[in-house]
């Protein structure tokens, strides 16, 4: 009996700090949001149910444009949209609550403080907002002038956590040393920043993938640039990166995805090689990849609604069915337990003449 009034408890209090649940995502069951597999990617099941007093509703068909973690606590999961705001889970994704409080307008980015959880950062349209006290309230940080202008990425610095780096869609990398209370400039590329990678191991590497080819690395924190296109002139479309992520095995190795399909380095992309795939290189899109964070010889990919897994470092691929012949925003791996993988998904747009 005690333990069923201290659940309560604390459902209520989920309840009082982020809002009523008034979103009206509507009920039945879409085919979008947000997917979990327990067993590699055997099997999937839909996680949509949404923590409200009105009772009957579900995120089942939100698109979604982001999904991290809590770095503290892998249970804990954000889940960024393009209409609806921004969610949170508790348990791993079986329940989720609406966070109030944020204006209307996609949510392109989430990052969570790697030290203090109740310090969250996110980019809604040309903002950025932080909050310091668990998401119930919030202060705009940033706020972008430019027209037509959005912010894109945001990442902490791993070890120097007042540091924040910052992409926006005209490409520029801005960042800010004070915890996002002033920001400056750090280079402009020439496309939409996509992804901004900071190695761990050695926090002065920072690459940066940016739309229409563009694919740099930082030695220096950023004060100057290499570009890494010459090095990768072999492999036609292998500097147009949709995602790129580290390799755990290795000081400064990456596995990108790209237009030639998955490619490795193992030394900080001087050189690279082409994982042998199931299609000829170029001939599928790939929009994800994930690799187990404990075993380097584990990873994922997806090309249409297909599941591709190696346990063997890509020497051999096994094909499973994904849930959705939706578009494929993400795919991540649980970093504690990496039987657990999550899918997320947009709504695919509509084509004319269809």
């Amino acid at each position: 009996m005690k333990k069923n009034i201290f659940l309560l408890s604390i459902t209520l209090s989920f309840f009082f700090f982020f809002g009523a649940g008034c979103v009206s995502i509507g009920p039945g069951r879409g085919s979008q949001g947000v997917f979990k597999s327990v067993d590699r990617g055997e099997k999937w099941l839909q996680k949509a149910n949404l923590v409200s007093l009105k009772g009957g509703e579900n995120i089942a068909s939100v698109n979604v444009e982001s999904l991290v973690f809590d770095p503290q606590d892998s249970g804990a999961l954000y889940l960024g949209t393009k209409e609806n705001g921004i969610f949170l889970s508790i348990d791993a994704g079986d329940k989720w609550q609406k966070i109030e409080r944020l204006p209307a307008g996609s949510v392109n980015a989430i990052a969570v403080h790697p030290k203090a959880s109740h310090i969250v950062y996110v980019a809604v349209g040309n903002r950025i907002f932080r909050s310091s006290n668990c998401c119930r309230a919030w202060e705009n940080i940033y706020l972008e002038t430019k027209e037509e202008t959005e912010v894109v990425e945001i990442v902490i610095h791993p070890i120097f956590q007042n540091v924040i780096y910052a992409g926006l869609t005209d490409g520029r990398l801005i960042k800010s040393d004070n915890s996002g209370y002033g920001w400056s400039t750090v280079h402009e590329f020439g496309g939409r920043i996509r992804q901004i990678l900071i190695n761990s191991k050695n926090p002065n590497i920072i690459y940066v993938f940016h739309d229409g080819g563009g694919a740099f690395k930082s030695e220096d924190a950023g004060q100057s640039w290499i570009s890494l296109s010459e090095n990768l002139k072999d492999f036609s479309g292998g500097n147009e990166v949709n995602k790129a992520i580290f390799i755990p095995a290795f000081t400064d190795g990456l596995i990108t995805t790209n237009r030639y399909g998955l490619l490795l380095t193992q030394d900080g992309g001087r050189t690279w090689s082409a994982y042998k795939l199931l299609t000829s290189p170029g001939a599928a899109e790939i929009k994800t990849l994930a690799i187990d964070p404990f075993n380097s010889n584990v990873i994922y990919y997806i090309s249409g609604a297909t599941l591709y897994k190696t346990i063997n470092g890509g020497a051999n691929w096994m094909t499973k069915s994904i849930p959705s012949k939706q578009k494929v925003n993400d795919l991540i791996v649980d970093p504690v337990n990496s039987n657990i993988l999550y899918l997320t998904y947009q709504k695919e747009p509509k084509k004319y003449g269809f």
